[in-house]
Order: C-alpha cells, then sequence, then structure tokens
C-alpha cells in the first residue's frame, strides 16, 4: 500500500521548513547588541573622516551631554567649527572595547583611535613665505570614553569624555592597547 500525500501538504511542508530554517538562520546570524554599536562608532569615524557635519550630528543622541559641550547643539557647532579648520581629516579605529547595559538600551565604550590629517594654521610666527603653511598633523593613539543609547533604530553618543582614568579599569583591553 502506498502512502499519498497531496501536493498541498507537501507545499505546506516546505514552506514551513523554509520558515524554521529562515529562523534558525536569523537567531544564528544576527548582529548582536555589540556589532549594531561597533558599526555605529564606525560609522562616526567614517563621518569624521569625510567632515560631514550632519552625519556626525545625526549620531548624537538629542539627550547628550559631554566633558565640553552641555548639549546636542553646542556639541555639533564644536564639532563644525573644528572640521572649518582642517584641510583634510582621517579618523582610523584602533581599538572598540564595548559593555552593554544589562537593559539592553544603553552601552559604553572606550575607543582607541588615530587622527591624521592637515590643519590650516592661520597664525605662525617665522618668515612671510611661511605664513599659512599646511601642517601634517600625524596621529598619535588617542582614546575616548563614550556612552550610547537606542535612538531610532541605532545607538547614539549619548556621553563622551577623554579624562579616561574613571573609566579604563572596566575595560581591560583598551587599557593594554593604551599601555596602563
Amino acid at each position: 500500500m502506498a502512502i499519498q500525500i497531496s501536493r498541498s501538504a507537501v507545499t505546506r511542508t516546505l514552506i514551513a521548513l523554509a520558515l524554521v530554517i529562515a529562523a534558525v538562520l536569523y537567531w544564528a546570524f544576527r548582529p548582536t547588541v555589540e556589532k549594531e554599536v561597533r558599526r555605529d562608532v564606525e560609522r562616526i569615524a567614517e563621518s569624521t573622516s569625510a567632515r560631514n557635519v550632519d552625519a556626525v550630528a545625526d549620531c548624537i543622541a538629542d539627550s547628550y551631554s559631554g566633558e565640553f559641550q552641555s548639549d546636542k547643539i553646542s556639541a555639533v557647532a564644536t564639532i563644525k567649527r573644528g572640521f572649518a579648520e582642517v584641510t583634510s581629516l582621517q579618523v582610523a579605529l584602533d581599538e572598540v572595547e564595548i559593555k552593554i547595559a544589562g537593559d539592553g538600551k544603553h552601552a559604553e565604550a572606550v575607543v582607541v583611535y588615530f587622527v591624521t590629517g592637515s590643519v590650516y594654521m592661520k597664525e605662525i610666527s617665522g618668515p612671510a613665505p611661511f605664513k599659512g603653511l599646511v601642517a601634517e598633523r600625524l596621529g598619535s593613539p588617542e582614546a575616548l570614553y563614550a556612552r550610547f543609547v537606542r535612538s531610532d533604530g541605532r545607538w547614539k553618543v549619548e556621553f563622551v569624555t577623554w579624562k579616561l582614568d574613571k573609566y579604563l579599569p572596566e575595560f581591560p583591553e583598551a587599557r593594554k592597547r593604551l599601555g596602563k
């Protein structure tokens, strides 16, 4: 006696099997929260290298408060002034160590990076031919601590500081990279 299976039953079984495989693949290869934060840190570095004020501003949370600027508006104004003073800029990430808060809505990171570029020297002492000299600024490793908040489906900077002493003990890889 042969078992007869209807064509619609086979179709439903194949669709169900495809959905199960798709779900397994999604859960196996979905980006982790850490990868999402890292991708947004990379987006900030790329936007900074391109001196794209709007793209960098889009990476800053509306709730931003920082070491030097009290809110997002003043942070963006500072970035705009800084970009106006350079003729070229390149940010290269070296080490990004990330910790995700238990609520999954906040993250913090120590970012070690290098900056190279040209700065237009508006005032320089010396003979007249050297006024307006473009100087290469070869970067040494720099680091910052940033706190991120989930906003509009992305991770945005909520706080940033370059004073790392308080934060480095929690980030052993970054501490090692900085030789501290």
